[in-house]
């Protein structure tokens, strides 16, 4: 159990892959980065390893494109385990994975996606893998490497909602401070 209630968590949104060009829905199929997003992962790792803080974890979505880029990281502030956790995959987006968000508005004009998740279970989801964070994870420093849906629902969990709008960019980390109590809601 953590001895304190709070972390630095560093959030870092996956490098580039082809989808994010094409603006495809890639939700939780398995894209891997393309060249660009190899690039910009190295260049986020060289970026991290000259910050003030010494990362005492790296937790990653189980995708593959979050963790090549988490692996990039880890080559320049590692070695560290990467703690692969489920709960912060992207957002199953249903029958609309694989469609761009054009596609998509075409196919479901009344926004009614059939299979997506829905925002309270992506919400839970989420909750619970930052639970982890705090009972399992040893260290107050955690990289945590996702996606942008996952990234928008923790900034919604801890009222920064001016970001949640805001399509975080690729290879970007905003570091926050999450209080335990953020979690009791």
């Amino acid at each position: 159990m953590s001895t304190t209630d709070h972390k630095t968590i560093g959030l870092v949104r996956h490098g580039e892959t082809d989808w994010n060009i094409e603006r495809r829905m890639q939700g939780q199929e398995n894209i891997p980065l393309n060249e660009q997003g190899q690039r910009q992962s190295r260049e986020l790792g060289q970026l991290i390893a000259t910050m003030d803080w010494t990362w005492d974890a790296i937790v990653s979505s189980p995708l593959q494109r979050a963790l090549d880029t988490a692996q990039a990281i880890n080559d320049f502030i590692g070695p560290k385990e990467i703690v692969i956790l489920n709960q912060f995959m992207e957002r199953d987006f249903g029958q609309a994975s694989g469609l761009t968000r054009d596609e998509a508005k075409s196919r479901f004009p009344d926004g009614l996606i059939p299979d997506i998740e829905n925002p309270e279970d992506l919400m839970s989801r989420i909750v619970d893998g930052l639970k982890y964070l705090f009972d399992r994870i040893s260290g107050n420093h955690i990289l945590l490497v996702t996606h942008g849906e996952v990234l928008r629902t923790i900034y919604k969990l801890i009222g920064q909602t001016h970001k949640v709008s805001q399509k975080p960019g690729n290879a970007s980390i905003d570091v926050i401070t999450l209080h335990l109590a953020q979690l009791e809601k």
